[in-house]
């Protein structure tokens, strides 16, 4: 079989087969040139596609269009052999038509040795229309992969990186133009959306006009970025070095001379509201999965391991959350609490905790006081909803708090139950608002308020806003050098930043002694580009060694508080498109819950 330079010749073998026609069994010619029909018996394979060694060490795209008669309704299995025998091979599902036709696209990685077709259980005729199976350059890859990552952003995007390879200037004319836009029609078999293969490949051996020099100027970043996301892509988990797996021991937070709190995020299930501002079916991880790396070794996407890309109105998440949480030693969750002049949102993994005792770990609240706006779209002045202070709402709010104040996991500091408020200075009035609040709490027959303001944006002396304390909320209030020239951008037309996670890390550590209570924070990273694609802040170079150091600074910082003070907040336990998360990743596994459990075991129990 041969079919243009790209096309490698196939053999087929047959296997328990049953010809339909009195002819020997030849190869298969692409583009419909011959079509050959074979009967499959029961499960046996169908046949197989041997010979694939002159593809073995490249990547190879795939193209399969069958068609069987009779129609059939479940679908035939199409095994590739990547060199450990179809058993461990990756399994391609093949679903016909009406008609029963059936076509399939895809990439496969190095290694493939052989492919194989199963049919279904019913008798029916197979007839193959194309097979094509072509290698792949580390270009058409790269364009590949970043193509199919595309895929659910938003077309602007796209157009961004065709914008980002014109200004590489691999190419003067509009061939490569011609591709990558056609590559928009989303009815493209197989992954929904991909780039011409030909113009590509001309434009990469030369058949194209290009530029003198253009390609092989960013061909060599093109290939390491290809090369870092493809590497990474195949690694296990357990193949990572980084990788530490969820410890055997456990240890009591109760017993713990600091109460280490990190503070959670309730978007991980979806809402009508979301639903009606960024797309049905809109949770945290819709922004998560859609992150790209901006940068050569830029860690991107996040993914989760263990609790996996979780719905939170499943009650049996929070369970395993609650669990993980105490074997690491964290003492609570600090919960985001969404209200708007009395809408709540976000509510119901809330609810659902304080609805469950058996949900054993501790709790508090910070109020997320902003405005929703569409800052993620770069639309910071277009108010999805708003906050609505009054003398009124102050009590509301207080109200609707209360049955959590009375519940006796909730976290007190001399009986006063804390509330966290994350931007205390879009109070109109905070000195007002805070005497509102503490004496509703007393008339409920509370002991009073405990409020502590987050330091951040301008937040600065919590006392002159009526409030008890500050906290911490890194990488706000921290001036960084920025070191995006120091880093391979693959994005020419990135508009974010990029710091080291060192600096911030003694950029805390040197933070002076105040005349009021500051609580300590420490994030274990902080990577937003999920939220702001090509625009995010990027603290690069984060690892459990440099957290485990900071986390240990800072809770011996902490236990010299007065015992009730001894609180020490994480952000967080579950920022996953802020790249700030405890939860198990695929990178890291427990290594920076096995840093928080290190740094808190370590903890002297004298009372300091």
């Amino acid at each position: 079989m041969s079919h243009g330079r790209y096309f490698t010749t196939f053999v087929l073998a047959a296997r328990k087969m049953l010809m339909m026609a009195d002819k020997p069994l030849g190869n298969v010619a692409p583009n419909g040139d011959s079509a050959y029909p074979w009967r499959a018996l029961a499960s046996e394979p169908q046949f197989s596609i041997l010979g694939a060694e002159s593809v073995a060490g490249q990547w190879t795209r795939l193209e399969f269009a069958i068609r069987t008669k009779p129609p059939i309704s479940a679908p035939a299995a199409l095994w590739l052999d990547l060199g450990r025998g179809f058993s461990n091979g990756r399994k391609i599902e093949i679903f016909p038509d009406a008609s029963g036709r059936a076509q399939v696209t895809f990439r496969a990685p190095v290694g493939l040795k052989a492919l194989r077709l199963d049919p279904v259980g019913a008798i029916c005729v197979f007839s193959i229309d194309r097979l094509t199976i072509r290698p792949m350059s580390s270009v058409r890859v790269f364009l590949d992969v970043l193509a199919r990552e595309l895929a659910t952003g938003p077309v602007e995007l796209l157009r961004k990186v065709w914008r980002a390879l014109r200004d590489t200037r691999a190419v003067a004319g509009p061939t490569l133009r011609r591709s990558l836009m056609a590559s928009l029609d989303r009815n493209v078999q197989g992954y929904g959306f991909l780039p011409d293969y030909d113009a590509l490949e001309n434009v990469h051996r030369g058949k194209s006009a290009i530029s003198s020099g253009g390609l092989d100027a960013r061909g060599d970043l093109l290939r390491r970025y290809a090369d870092d996301l493809f590497a990474r892509a195949a690694r296990k988990s357990s193949e990572n070095e980084a990788y530490v797996a969820r410890s055997a021991d456990a240890v009591e937070a109760n017993l713990l001379p600091v109460q280490a709190i990190a503070f959670y995020l309730p978007q991980f299930h979806p809402i009508p509201e979301n639903d009606r501002w960024w797309g049905k079916g809109f949770t945290e991880w819709t922004n998560v999965t859609n992150a790209v790396p901006q940068f050569i070794g830029h860690y991107q996407p996040h993914m989760p391991v263990d609790l996996g890309y979780y719905d939170l109105r499943v009650p049996e998440v929070m369970q395993q959350q609650v669990e993980m949480a105490r074997h690491y030693g964290i003492y609570g969750f600090c919960f985001h609490y969404y209200w708007f002049g009395g809408k709540r949102l976000l509510e119901l993994p809330i609810e659902r905790f304080l609805s469950d005792p058996h949900l054993d770990l501790h709790f508090c609240f910070c109020w997320a006081n902003e405005n929703w706006t569409r800052r993620w779209d770069g639309l910071e002045n277009e108010v999805l909803i708003a906050q609505q202070h009054s003398p009124q709402d102050d009590i509301a709010l207080v109200d609707s708090m209360m049955a959590a104040f009375r519940d006796p996991r909730y976290i007190r500091i001399d009986d006063k139950p804390v509330l966290v408020v994350y931007r205390a200075t879009l109070l109109p009035d905070a000195a007002a608002t805070v005497v509102r609040w503490r004496q509703r709490a007393v008339q409920q027959g509370l002991a009073g308020l405990y409020l502590i303001a987050a330091k951040a944006f301008d937040v600065k002396d919590p006392r002159r806003l009526g409030f008890d304390a500050a906290v911490q909320f890194p990488p706000h209030q921290a001036r960084l050098p920025n070191i995006s020239g120091e880093v391979d951008l693959v994005n020419p037309n990135f508009k974010g930043s990029v710091h080291r996670y060192e600096d911030l890390v003694k950029a805390f550590a040197q933070t002076p002694a105040n005349s009021y209570l500051t609580y300590r924070t420490v994030v274990p990273g902080w990577d937003n580009e999920a939220r702001k694609p090509g625009a995010g802040r990027c603290l690069a170079g984060a690892n459990p060694e440099l957290y485990e150091s900071w986390i240990t600074a800072a809770a011996q910082a902490t236990q010299r508080h007065r015992q009730e003070e001894r609180l020490l907040f994480i952000n967080a336990w579950n920022e996953w498109a802020e790249g700030a998360h405890l939860e198990p990743d695929r990178r890291n596994g427990y290594a920076y819950l096995q840093a928080t459990a290190n740094a808190l075991r370590g903890l002297s129990s004298d009372a300091g």
